[in-house]
């Protein structure tokens, strides 16, 4: 949850940088003083400042989480494989049981840093949408 809400602001600070950008190159076209211009010069790049170190940290978070996820999958492996018999072994093989092992944890270990997308990447299609629509005044 707490990765969700970071997500959540990164992308509220990511899409003011367009925002903030019409409104320089208005300041600009329109010969505003060099300190308003400036002041939003700072403040989008405090804003890309602030993108990174939420970005990092929301990574950060879904790495720990795939790392014990991972570990207690892996975990799980070897204690049904303690269990296998060794007949059951000698018709599967060694190798194969921790070539499957190494897969399956491999494909987990990716699905919590993308599983934000789900719900994330359509809210942030309808946002930049809707801000493309008023741009081109649709």
């Amino acid at each position: 949850a707490r990765a969700g809400c970071i997500k959540v602001v990164h992308d509220g600070v990511e899409l003011c940088g367009p925002l903030l950008l019409q409104r320089l190159l208005k300041a600009i076209a329109d010969g505003a003083p060099a300190s308003e211009s400036g002041g939003i010069a700072v403040v989008m790049g405090t804003l890309a400042c602030t993108q990174t170190l939420l970005i990092n940290q929301y990574f950060h978070i879904l790495f720990r989480i795939s790392v014990h996820t991972k570990v207690q999958l892996i975990s799980a492996i070897y204690r049904k494989a303690l269990t296998v018999s060794s007949s059951g072994y000698a018709k599967v093989g060694t190798g194969k049981v921790n070539n499957l092992q190494s897969n399956d944890a491999a494909k987990l270990w990716n699905m919590p840093q993308y599983l934000h997308q789900l719900w994330n990447a359509p809210l942030k299609l309808v946002a930049i949408m809707a801000m493309l629509s008023s741009i081109i005044h649709v």
